[in-house]
Formats: C-alpha cells, structure tokens, sequence
C-alpha cells in the first residue's frame, strides 16, 4: 500500500482504489472491506475476472434488481463511462439502512460495491464513500 496525501492507494489484481489513512481494511472469501473502526458503515467489494459470455448482462438491470432485493421503492441511478469502464451508481434508504450501490466492468472484470450503514447516519461517511468509490478503477 502508498499512502497518496492523506489516504492509501490499496491495490489488488483486480482494482484499486484510495481509503482514508484512518481506515482498515479486511478480506473475508473474495469480498473486500474498507471501514472506520469508529465510524457507521463499510465499503464492500466483490470483484471477478469475467468470462467474455457474462460481460453482455445488462448491468443497470443488475443494479436494479440488487436495489429491489434490499426493499428500496424508490431509487436513482447515474451512468458512468470511462473509456471502456462502465459502471452504474445508485444509493437508497431500505429499511432503515441507507446503501450506496456501484456495478461496473471493463470487459475483463466485473466488480460490485456497496456501502451501507443506518439511515440515520448517512450523511456522516457519505462524501468519504463519494471519494472511495471516484477513486475506484477495475485493472
């Protein structure tokens, strides 16, 4: 890991991205988190290298479908292209979780990340996570 300003460029085979200094990070059966110790929620990654049939699916269906899992009624979704690097954002309030969802491939990887925390404390980690998932980037 570099430390880039005042946070950690943390890389893996598949993806990198930029954590505050003050997070940790753990990896449990290919899911990746980021967190406070003392803060709301995490960051969670699954990240695969896909086969050249699975990078047709549809990924904001996908998105949508995971959105409608949680229970959200309503939800928004931004679309996010660069070069060949696609990827879907939404966020939502379920049940009393607020959930920060990203799906995105790059015709080699797929990755989905998440943020979730209680809805009253949304706003607490909400531009930290904004900056984690800008500085995200699939290899």
């Amino acid at each position: 890991m570099k430390i880039i300003g005042n946070g950690i460029l943390y890389k893996t085979k598949l993806f990198t991205l930029v954590i505050p200094g003050s997070w940790e990070s753990k990896t449990f059966n290919s899911v990746y988190s980021f967190f406070d110790s003392e803060g709301y929620g995490s960051v969670q990654i699954s990240a695969y290298k896909s086969k050249p049939s699975k990078m047709g699916i549809d990924l904001f269906n996908e998105l949508k479908k995971r959105v409608l899992q949680k229970g959200a009624e309503k939800f928004n979704t931004l679309s996010i292209k660069k070069g060949n690097h696609v990827s879907y954002l939404t966020n939502f309030t379920s049940k009393e979780r607020y959930w920060i969802m990203m799906i995105s491939n790059n015709k080699k990887i797929i990755a989905l990340i998440t943020y979730n925390c209680e809805s009253i404390y949304k706003k607490k980690e909400q531009s930290i996570v904004k900056k984690i998932l800008k500085s995200f980037k699939l290899k």
